[in-house]
Formats: structure tokens, sequence, C-alpha cells
């Protein structure tokens, strides 16, 4: 039963990463947004532009909007949470840029 929960937590994860990227044309990598980086449970986010984003984090996932990237940041939390409950290692947690501005 844990397993199949895990699952559907991961599966969930990537439903809502693949939400916050479908549909939209990129915008310009020259492009300002907020680019976060997420440092064991916890983040960082300040504005850069993409470019700079993906230099720092290598295939970085784009969100559309903060809201986007917090549903799938806490989704992430929550499938690591799971892993680590069954006994594996924690699921590495990946930032992302957001091509509106970072909350104030």
């Amino acid at each position: 039963m844990k397993t199949s929960m895990l699952r559907s937590i991961v599966a969930a994860s990537i439903a809502v990463a693949l939400a916050g990227t479908a549909g939209a044309q990129p915008p310009p990598m020259t492009a300002k947004g907020c680019c976060c980086a997420v440092v064991d449970k916890a983040y960082k986010c300040a504005e850069k532009t993409q470019a700079d984003c993906l230099a720092e984090q290598p295939g970085a996932p784009m969100y559309p909007r903060m809201e986007d990237w917090k549903k799938a940041y806490e989704a992430g939390v929550k499938a690591s949470e799971a892993q680590e409950g069954l006994g594996g290692p924690a699921k590495p947690m990946r930032g992302g840029w957001i091509s509106g501005p970072c909350e104030k």
C-alpha cells in the first residue's frame, strides 16, 4: 500500500510539473523572470533571465506563474517525504524559472 501511495504522489508531482509548461510558447532566453533554487526542503528565488537561471540550474523547468511552481514544489516535498518514510533516500528537489515576477 505504501508503494502505491508513493507512485500516486510521484505521478501527481509529474502532472503538476508538466501542466506548468504546457500550451505556451517559451519566452526568449533574455526575458527576465524569477529563478527559484531548492536547497534541502527550502527554496530561494531571485530575479534573473531564463538563460542565467539555466546556467545555474541546467534542465530547470519553466512555469508561467509562481503559483504553478509552488504547486510543483509542494508536491515534490510530499513525494520526497513519502520516499524517506519508505526507507529510501529523499528524492532530490529541483528549482525552476517562472516567467513572471518573484513574490515580494
